[in-house]
């Protein structure tokens, strides 16, 4: 068996062991959601009424700044915005989730990948709270719900896999080179206003080039866009599916090929 193979194999096996072990992680998700909020009134609804204030106050600001309608704009951009908040805050956290979960790495023979899914499972119930505010901006404004609502979770089925591949990939490279968590952090902060998140991708049409680099080339426009057309009543594009899947094979070659050679010498980062 030459190296690429055994790293395969390290890495679905490791995958395989995470996935049958699924109440492991989804308890210490569900713990952590618990300690985050621990001796308060409103628990995780803090978050959701801070980014319901941000969300209709900027959807109000910048529905004039772009000259477009509220009612509109407002359930794009917290449609838009609920789904980032999902990416950045599981890309963010992945690059230390192995330096979180090492006292377990270094006393239990257990996979790897707990940790990662651990991130990505708590990321998932503060977006499943974060929803609730969607719904009431589609209440003020007016718009009733549909099945084509339902799409977002096949939409957030292939963004949460992609997830998962960039936090391992991620959180390998960041137990090695801790310096790469300061570099994701810069990066993601700058993504945030280069993607059209809260801003019309059609705004840039008339320009070729960067509409090819911010919304065609973006993987995290594609991310945010199969999660938000389906919340706001639209067909998401077949091109996005078609770009994550696409994405979701490189990114677990590249996985393979980075995490499946650095695992054996992760608990020595440590």
């Amino acid at each position: 068996m030459n190296i690429g193979n055994q790293n395969a194999a390290l890495i679905f096996n490791d995958l395989y062991r995470s996935f049958s072990i699924a109440q492991l992680w989804l308890a210490l998700g569900w713990r952590d959601i618990r300690a985050r909020y621990r001796r308060t009134v409103l628990g995780p609804f803090w978050t959701v009424m801070s980014a319901g204030v941000l969300i209709f106050s900027l959807g109000a600001v910048y529905s004039i700044l772009w000259g477009v309608d509220l009612t509109g704009f407002l359930p794009y951009f917290s449609a838009g915005f609920i789904s980032w908040s999902l990416i950045v805050a599981n890309t963010n956290e992945s690059c230390g989730a192995f330096l979180a979960g090492q006292d377990i790495i270094r006393s239990y023979k257990m996979p790897y990948a707990i940790h990662v899914l651990r991130v990505l499972w708590r990321n998932i119930l503060v977006f499943g709270h974060s929803l609730t505010i969607h719904l009431l901006v589609l209440l003020f404004i007016g718009n009733g719900l549909s099945w084509t609502n339902l799409l977002f979770i096949p939409g957030l089925l292939l963004t949460v896999l992609n997830c998962l591949w960039v936090g391992i990939f991620i959180a390998t490279v960041c137990t090695r080179f801790r310096d790469v968590m300061q570099v994701v952090a810069s990066i993601m902060q700058v993504m945030f206003f280069v993607t059209p998140i809260f801003w019309p991708a059609d705004r840039i049409a008339s320009q070729p080039i960067a509409e090819f680099i911010l919304v065609t080339a973006n993987p995290l426009f594609h991310m945010v866009d199969v999660i938000r057309q389906p919340l706001i009543g639209m067909m998401p594009s077949t091109s996005s599916y078609i770009y994550l899947s696409v994405s979701l094979l490189v990114g677990l070659m590249m996985t393979i090929a980075v995490a499946g050679r650095f695992f054996r010498r992760l608990s020595y980062w440590l």
